[in-house]
């Protein structure tokens, strides 16, 4: 658990994905099975998406 609550979601999400990197972090049921999720595959995922904005020169501003 995070008790600081300056840490941004970003930074959080990247703190599990360190953590626990093998734990589901997300299970979707999909023509009548479970999909599953890692916390690194959803974080590397998030870093691609994140990559594919800054290519396009959609910059995030992380303080917003």
């Amino acid at each position: 658990m995070i008790k600081d609550y300056t840490v941004l979601p970003l930074d959080a999400f990247a703190k599990f994905a360190k953590e626990q990197p093998n734990n589901i972090y997300l299970r979707q049921p999909i023509d009548g099975h479970y999909n599953e999720t890692t916390w690194a595959e959803a974080y590397q995922k998030m870093l691609r998406l994140a990559a594919g904005y800054r290519s396009l020169g959609l910059a995030i501003n992380r303080l917003a």
